[in-house]
């Protein structure tokens, strides 16, 4: 999986997103993302489903910016390519954004 570290939530206590590549059987392997929040009473984990791959598709890189923009960098498996996809964290979920400056 991929990792990315910051306080996200504002506590003092470093957060993380982290991919996880999943086999539920068959030749498929999907990447899911999920937000870990570091709480004062242990790991909140939520799955963060906003986040669309097929299950070809792979996650290369996870930055956090100072103001909880999200990037995610991925290789479509249809073209080839990489890009990046953009999102904001707030309130324990993520939000698509159409790129790292809104």
């Amino acid at each position: 999986g991929v990792l990315a570290k910051k306080d996200l939530d504002g506590d003092g206590r470093e957060d993380g997103i982290v991919s996880l590549r999943v086999n539920q059987g068959g030749s498929g392997f999907w990447s899911n993302v999920f937000i870990v929040l570091n709480k004062s009473t242990g790991l909140k984990i939520i799955h963060a489903p906003v986040v669309d791959l097929s299950d070809r598709d792979a996650i290369h890189a996870i930055h956090v910016s100072i103001t909880n923009v999200v990037s995610i960098n991925v290789t479509l498996r249809g073209t080839g390519k990489s890009e990046d996809r953009y999102f904001q964290y707030a309130n324990e979920s993520l939000t698509a954004i159409p790129s790292r400056f809104e």
